[in-house]
């Protein structure tokens, strides 16, 4: 079971339908407004908390602390972890910018663990 502690949340605009979005990595557009991450590796403001669905509603985002997230694959508790295209967990790798660690691995693909948000340095 993924688990969560007291969480830094602040709210911005949706930028986007985010409503398939909740527990993912997100960023801000040039507009303030927050939108998926769509690369691997990019940087990110935090993990959307709740699931607009439209432009303009309410975001809440976690911008520190130990949130749910879903993950790519299994990753071990510890491990440097970055976003993938879709803003899912994936292990950070060399150019990628470092979003956390895992606390608690949800054991495979598609599943909800739990992640420190601690956005740091980019991988060498």
């Amino acid at each position: 079971m993924a688990t969560e502690s007291t969480l830094n949340n602040r709210s911005y605009p949706a930028g986007a339908d985010l409503s398939g979005t909740q527990f993912r990595f997100v960023k801000l557009n040039t507009s303030g407004q927050v939108v998926a991450c769509s690369a691997a590796g990019e940087g990110a403001i935090g993990v959307l908390q709740n699931a607009p669905d439209a432009v303009g509603k309410a975001a809440t985002v976690a911008v520190g602390g130990q949130t749910k997230i879903r993950f790519s694959a299994s990753i071990n508790p510890g491990v440097a972890i970055a976003t993938n295209a879709s803003g899912d967990v994936q292990t950070a790798a060399t150019g990628n910018k470092i979003l956390g660690i895992v606390v608690e691995n949800p054991g495979g693909a598609n599943l909800i663990g739990s992640i420190e948000f601690q956005p740091q340095a980019i991988v060498p």
